[in-house]
């Protein structure tokens, strides 16, 4: 057998001293870099989600307001009251051709009007039911 020198023994023995140190710390870091990237891609989400939330809560207030203000108008109820709806088809057409309506929804007084959203497996639904008996058309 083939004797190695004092040299290459020491190599032998400090090389892996060397590496396995900095293999260990590089998977330490890379473990804690994925924990605080996740960590803060879930701050930001939650973040958002709270803006969207407080958004879309004075969203509906102002849309509410609008539309209660428009079904207010005195001649509009005494053209449904005559049964007339000239007046309610403009003023629906007003509400749509705004754009912040894509649809409107129209039920007698008393009457309900039933808005459900939700997921199912992929698909996120929007269902709309109610029980008036709606304007003619024209």
């Amino acid at each position: 057998m083939k004797s190695r020198s004092i040299k290459q023994k020491v190599l032998l023995t400090l090389l892996p001293l060397a590496i396995v140190p900095v293999i260990l710390l590089g998977a330490a870091g890379i473990f804690y870099l994925t924990d605080v990237t996740r960590k803060n891609i879930a701050d930001d989400n939650l973040a958002q989600a709270k803006s969207i939330a407080l958004y879309m809560g004075d969203s509906l207030n102002s849309s509410r307001a609008f539309l209660e203000s428009l079904a207010s108008r005195p001649y509009l109820v005494y053209e449904l009251a005559e049964g007339k709806y000239a007046v309610a088809n403009t003023t629906i057409e007003y509400t749509r051709d705004r754009g912040d309506f894509d649809v409107v929804y129209v039920t007698d007084p008393g009457g309900t009007i039933d808005v459900r959203w939700g997921i199912v497996g992929d698909h996120a639904f929007v269902r709309v039911t109610d029980n008036g008996r709606g304007i003619p058309a024209g």
